[in-house]
């Protein structure tokens, strides 16, 4: 019996092993711990995403608080808990630990001596932050931390608000070439409540003004002077003079209002913003006294100046800031601002403009996209906070990112794929996006070794230019 025995435990073990062993050359060839890896990250999604979409208000801007939430919070957690002990520090909200942290040296989890000058190499005293952005500007190199970040988000939404008068409901056009400020405007704009029209620059004028008016009839346009060619001609003046869009507007006092509705043309309706980062061409770098230009110059003296574009950069946003007691809305060196400590105070920021995101789903819209009009005119897709965060979600789960990865993008960022997948991705787990002003066969490679990048964003025929370059030095070797 006892031999019985042995050998049946022999062959329960031998086919114990044989199953094994068939499950690990499956594995090998199939990817099925991977499947079933990447199907329980898909799982753990459900209740992240129900939270959101269940929330009276929730949009892309609580993400942004949340990601910064977490950052903070891994620097914070040994300090909270020599102040309150473990089991008393378990206990607070993360709104309860962020207030208290605002009691606290700040310095001691964020330090940020870098300059916003994107002519100069910036250095950053950040050994636990990594950079938000690496945005190349000709041969330099310049980085946002996330300190940085937060702090211009903040004053350029500031700005919107208060200076330019934009609300919530409104839609800001951004005609942009790629530069960490596009992105930083997109937050600013989502924080306010308003909703972002992401234009692209490459457009005739006919498609291009189109886009303006179907756009949840745009009311202001954000361009540079990259972009000053493409949207302050004749030829787009003439057709934004002969596109007219029907305004709605309330008339009378609180208890007897009613809307009416005016036709007005898309030149009357639109307002222009001209974004002039570290200087305006014509002012000194410490001259904020230049807010406005001329939005065209017609050959005639009866059209020029019939319109005047609001001038932003840093020296102006500065400038009408510094008085502003809330020292969170101040962006600068602190040669400048000798009196910052940095303290990022995240839950005034977050409440700042809470009245004007109140009662905002998920669900609802953020922005709009446009098709490239190949085919006829751009046909504008509508995306809400919820398409957008699932953009980044999906990439920085099923890829497994981490906030120590880097991600490179040279795709523009008026694209989904670059400002959803790609930047979404970061926004969503801290990671850092590496944005070059385009593709570049020639420096592609280059940019990816020095800046450590672990992601790489593509789509369509990059990877073949890639290959075609590559196969194309070594047949000339």
């Amino acid at each position: 019996m006892a031999e019985i025995a042995i050998a049946a435990t022999a062959g329960t073990v031998a086919a114990v092993g044989a199953l094994a062993g068939g499950l690990k050359y499956l594995d090998r060839k199939y990817s099925i711990s991977h499947d079933i890896a990447t199907l329980k990250k898909i799982a753990s999604l459900k209740g992240l995403v129900k939270r959101m979409t269940d929330a009276e208000t929730f949009s892309f801007t609580d993400v942004w608080f949340e990601m910064l939430a977490t950052k903070v919070l891994e620097l914070a957690d040994a300090d909270l808990a020599k102040h309150l002990g473990e089991e008393d520090g378990a206990k607070l909200s993360t709104e309860e630990k962020l207030a208290l942290l605002q009691k606290l040296d700040a310095k001691a989890f964020i330090k940020d001596t870098g300059d916003l000058d994107p002519s100069v190499s910036v250095t950053l005293d950040l050994e636990q932050f990594k950079p938000f952005f690496t945005v190349y500007m000709t041969e330099k190199v310049r980085s946002f931390s996330y300190a940085q970040a937060e702090r211009t988000i903040d004053a350029l939404a500031t700005w919107l608000a208060e200076e330019q008068g934009v609300m919530a409901g409104d839609t800001v056009a951004l005609l942009m070439e790629n530069k960490a400020e596009y992105v930083l405007w997109q937050l600013a704009i989502t924080r306010i409540g308003a909703h972002i029209a992401n234009i692209n620059y490459n457009l005739k004028p006919k498609g291009l003004v189109h886009c303006l008016k179907v756009a949840g009839a745009c009311k202001f346009v954000v361009y540079e002077r990259a972009t000053e060619a493409v949207i302050a001609t004749e030829e787009v003046v003439r057709l934004l003079k002969e596109t007219t869009v029907e305004v709605e507007y309330e008339v009378g006092d609180q208890s007897q209002s009613h809307s009416e509705w005016e036709t007005l043309s898309l030149f009357e309706r639109l307002s222009f913003v001209y974004w002039g980062g570290v200087g305006v061409e014509g002012a000194g770098a410490g001259d904020a006294a230049r807010t406005s230009r001329p939005f065209f110059e017609a050959a005639t003296q009866a059209e020029a100046k019939s319109k005047t574009a609001a001038v932003l950069s840093y020296p102006v946003l500065l400038e009408q800031l510094k008085n502003k007691k809330n020292a969170s809305t101040q962006i600068g060196t602190e040669q400048e601002q000798p009196e910052l400590a940095l303290k990022l105070d995240l839950v005034a920021n977050k409440a700042r403009f809470a009245g004007r995101r109140a009662g905002t789903k998920f669900t609802d819209l953020m922005g709009f996209v446009f098709t490239s009009g190949t085919t006829g005119l751009p046909k504008a897709a509508r995306i809400t906070h919820l398409k957008h965060f699932s953009a980044g979600i999906g990439l920085s789960y099923l890829g497994s990112m981490k906030k120590d990865d880097a991600i490179y993008s040279c795709l523009p960022l008026y694209h989904i794929s670059a400002h959803g997948i790609g930047v979404g991705s970061a926004l969503v787990t801290g990671a850092t996006v590496v944005i070059a002003p385009k593709f570049s066969v020639t420096k592609f490679w280059d940019d990816v070794r020095a800046n450590d990048v672990t992601v790489l964003l593509y789509i369509g025929e990059l990877c073949r230019y890639l290959v075609n370059h590559a196969n194309g030095l070594r047949a000339a070797a």
